[in-house]
Formats: C-alpha cells, structure tokens, sequence
C-alpha cells in the first residue's frame, strides 16, 4: 500500500513558529497544524540554528531557506542511462555532431532526450573529475568543435552585469599602433595564487615605461584608485588607456575624466589587442617566461612548477643537482635560492616564505653571456653582447665589469627570439654557454632598461642611433651593423659598481688599475656629471671604511 507524504509549507511553519513563543508543547503543535508529532520534531532538529545571533531559535524564513537547499542538493533519480551515453558518444566522435544538434535529434527520435546543457556538463565533469563510472568517458572533450574552451551555461547572455559606454578598440586613433608617441597605456591585472592579490600593470606602448602596483584585490574601487594615484604626476602627457575587459575596469569614466584622457576597449578573448602589456607580464613570470620558451622551442634549463603536494622525491630524481629556487615574478635576484644537494631540497623550499610561488629550474654550469638588445615589433635592431668580468656580490648579483664583443651565433638566437615571441623595445637578456653541449640557454629576458644600455656607446654600437633608426620614417627597421673586426673585444665597467666590489672584496689588484689608468678605465668616470660624482665617491668611502677600516 503506497503511502502519500506531505511536507510541510511556508505558513505552517510560521505557524509553528508563532505558537512556540507561546509556549506550546511540540504535540499540541502538531494537532493544531493538523501533522502527525514526528513531523514537527524532525522539523526543529533540522531547522534551528545551533550557532549565531538566531542560535537556539526557531525562525519560519530560515528554516525554508535550508529546507529548498536540501531540496535542491539532495541526490536525483538518474535519467542518463548507459544506453543514452552510447548514442551520444557515437554521434559525437563518429557523426561530429555537436551537443545542441544531438538534443534536438535526441528528443525528436526518443533515443537521447537530454537537454545539451547536461551532456556538456557530464563530458565536463568526466574529463575534470575521478568517478570509476566515468574514467572512460575522460577524452570526450577533445570531440568538442571547442575542446580547449569550457563551455559556461548561459553564456549567451553575461548576467554580472556590464562595462557602460565602453569604447571598442576598433575606434581607438591609428597613431597609437605606430607606436610614435608616448602616453598611450596599457593596462593590466595579473591575480595572484588563489586569487589571493594582484598585480597591476600599466605600460607604455612607445616606451615601454611600466608602472606596477600591488593591490589587495581587484575590485573596481580599488583598482581605479590605483591607477589615478599611479598616473596622476606622470612626466609626459597622456593620450589613451586601454584595458581588456575585466569587470575591474568598470570605473573607465571616471579614470578618463580624472586623468583626461580617452579609453578604449580590447575585443573580447584577443589578448593581442593588448600585447605589450600581455608580453611584459608573461616575461615577467618565470613559470610563464621557461613556458613560452617550451612552447617555441627555445633551449633553456629544466623546470618545474611547485605545488602543494607535489612529490619532491621525484623531483630528486628527475633533476640534476644543484637547482634553482625562483619565485615567480621576482627581480634583480630577490627570492632566489640554490640548493646543492637533493637531501636539502624540502628544507630549502620551506625557507621560502612565499614557496606556493616558486619555480624549480636545474642551474647550468657555464659561461654567463649578457646581452643588451633593441627590437621593433619583433625585429632585432641593435645588440651588445659581452662575457662577465664581475659582479657585485655573487653570480646572481648586479656586474661590475664586461667583455663586449660580436657573436654571429647570439645574432642569430636574438632575431629568431625577437620574431618569435614579438619582443619590441629595450631587453636585457642573459644566456649561459654549456661548452660540452655547445649549446645557449636562454636564461632571462627582462624587457626593462638596465645600467649597460648608455655604454654601448664605448663598444662603437650606441643604442641611440637605433633608436633614431626607429623613429626615422624613411627607416627599414633592420638591424644596424658596422664594419668591425669580429675578434675585437672592448673591456667596460661601471665605475661605482667595480670600485666598491674591489673594496668590499679587498680586490687590491683591481684598485691599482683604476689608479693607474689600466684598460682606459678612466673614461668609465662619470666626470660629467658632479653630484653624481661626489655621490658615487661617498659610497665607495662609506664601502672603505667598513671594509678596510
């Protein structure tokens, strides 16, 4: 005999919860509402709050509220049978079709009549997930017409919400693409782990002048602050911003008034409207830098990605030692650390406080190779290469002191680098030479001017005049060379940076050739400039008295 259930309604239980601030018992309760006892029981266990400012009460609102969650949560009677699942997978791999198309023919032959919202999330959830019944349905997604984008239910319509009065890019004037002046600005966010903080950054599209700032989050009144305070005193005047669009971006108006300038906005899912941004923060990333070399084939060392979880012993077992430690998006050497031996490994990583950013790369040993470059929409226009003399601490420090010379194999490497991931702009770039594999890892591109770029000038390749090059609009943009010997090398230091590490190493021999000249060290002295002079002179004799005194 079947028994036929009824539960209970919204007004019942305000009812109940009206009469048991009268005080009555649970069993007059359930005679008053007309339900058997148990059922008013099993209501108050299930519905009264045990912690929080309604703890030990029974509120109607509430407990309705939990009630349609379990409603919604609880399992179903399961509809998509084996059989289904055969049909749908043959008109998928065999027919191509795709899951719209096997609904509609579904529900019309009565073999498959299930809505293709659900047979994307079943080949969703099989590729994603670990259940037994569906481990063998895991490489369905690959029949997708877009196996490599998720499909989101409703994505015809974005209901977060959108960015009012955005200007698409397509509008945006031509002369910011020439790339001819400056104050037209890219920006950026790049979230953190967990989306735990962020990272915005704002580049210059003719300069490639970057600005960075750490944010806690990315909300909308967050970021905007951000990039009015950042912008506000800029030394050149400002023409355009570009964003992408995040929903960060959604204060544009009140930046463009703020700052005066116009905004525009990328098309959506085209992160080469935005590149020089994009390409700055991916070189910016040590895991994203060692993977965009991966993914052109670019030699470079071994690497890893750490993770919680990740099984160090087969990380001592694939890698040769000594590594590595690098956390992501760091600079100048900061957050970086060698390990020696692999029974050192888990204690080194713990030592680093942010170790759920860091990357595991194998070091090279070799000869350290510095490279200054110039590029124009991924063509190479001018280099200086040069082995390293000195640095100022250690290998991973600033250098003191440089060998520039001509390298047809670097040129090479450089052009091929340059059109492959579209470098444009200054980059310094790092390359360590393996003699027993003949071989160049590339190391390190920083797209960033350093101290080296003004010196070029004493090696007969001044990246003045590619810079001029650049901007000349009768110019081709190839890469300026000049008739010089290829075995004429040109010795160069900067001169505050080598004094104080001949004084801090007690380099006494280094000392004596800058007072008597050697080399022509002499020319390196920034007389020109006095305050810079006496500057530098104040440190070296602050570095002296330290040191020797």
């Amino acid at each position: 005999m079947s028994k036929n259930y009824t539960q209970l309604n919204l007004v019942q239980r305000y009812q109940i919860e009206a009469l048991l601030k009268t005080g009555l018992r649970q069993n007059l309760i359930a005679k008053q509402i007309g339900v058997h006892p148990s059922t008013v029981g099993r209501e108050l266990r299930r519905n009264i709050a045990l912690r929080g400012r309604t703890a030990g009460d029974y509120v109607a609102s509430n407990a309705q509220r939990k009630t349609d969650i379990r409603h919604q949560q609880k399992p179903k009677q399961v509809l998509f049978t084996a059989e289904m699942k055969r049909h749908a997978i043959k008109q998928l791999i065999v027919d191509k079709w795709s899951p719209e198309l096997i609904s509609v023919k579904g529900r019309e032959s009565g073999q498959c009549p299930i809505s293709h919202e659900w047979l994307y999330h079943w080949i969703w959830e099989s590729k994603h997930g670990n259940k037994r019944v569906d481990r063998a349905y895991k490489k369905l997604y690959k029949y997708l017409k877009h196996g490599k984008r998720r499909r989101k239910r409703g994505n015809s319509k974005d209901r977060r919400g959108v960015i009012q009065n955005r200007v698409p890019i397509e509008k945006r004037p031509k002369i910011v693409s020439k790339r001819k002046r400056l104050g037209d600005i890219e920006v950026d966010l790049m979230m953190g782990k967990n989306h735990k903080g962020a990272l915005l950054v704002m580049t210059d599209r003719a300069s490639l002048h970057t600005r960075i700032k750490k944010l806690n989050g990315k909300t909308s009144d967050e970021v905007t602050a951000a990039i009015i305070k950042k912008l506000t005193n800029s030394s050149y005047d400002l023409h355009t911003l570009t964003f992408d669009n995040d929903k960060a971006f959604t204060d544009h108006q009140e930046i463009g008034k703020e700052l005066d300038v116009d905004t525009y906005f990328t098309r959506p899912y085209t992160s080469q409207d935005k590149g020089t941004v994009e390409n700055r923060n991916l070189l910016s990333s040590k895991a994203g830098f060692s993977a965009v070399l991966e993914k052109y084939q670019i030699a470079t060392p071994k690497y890893i990605t750490y993770h919680e979880g990740i099984n160090l012993e087969t990380i001592k077992k694939e890698f040769n030692f000594p590594i590595l430690l690098k956390v992501d998006y760091s600079f100048s050497g900061i957050g970086l650390k060698m390990v020696e031996k692999p029974e050192d490994l888990s204690t080194s990583i713990e030592e680093i406080h942010d170790n759920l950013n860091l990357v595991l790369q194998e070091f090279i040993q070799g000869e350290d190779i510095g490279v200054e470059a110039l590029f124009h929409e991924g063509k190479l226009i001018m280099y200086n290469c040069a082995t390293i003399n000195g640095y100022m601490y250690n290998r991973f420090s600033f250098t003191t002191g440089r060998t520039y010379y001509r390298d047809e194999r670097i040129e090479k490497l450089l052009t091929e680098l340059g059109e492959k991931i579209g470098l444009n702009g200054f980059a310094s770039i790092q390359y360590v030479y393996c003699n027993d594999k003949d071989i160049f890892y590339l190391i390190e591109v920083d797209v960033r001017t350093n101290s080296w770029l003004p010196y070029g000038r004493f090696t007969g390749y001044n990246f003045s005049d590619g810079i001029r090059s650049i901007f000349d609009p009768t110019g081709n943009h190839k890469l300026l060379t000049k008739p010089k010997p290829k075995n004429t090398k040109v010795n160069v230091y900067i001169f505050d940076r080598d004094i104080r590490r001949c004084v801090k190493n007690r380099d006494y021999n280094g000392l004596l050739k800058w007072v008597t000249n050697h080399d022509g060290r002499w020319k390196y002295i920034p007389l020109y400039d006095w305050k810079l002079f006496r500057r530098i002179v104040s440190k070296i004799i602050y570095d002296f008295k330290q040191k020797i005194i």
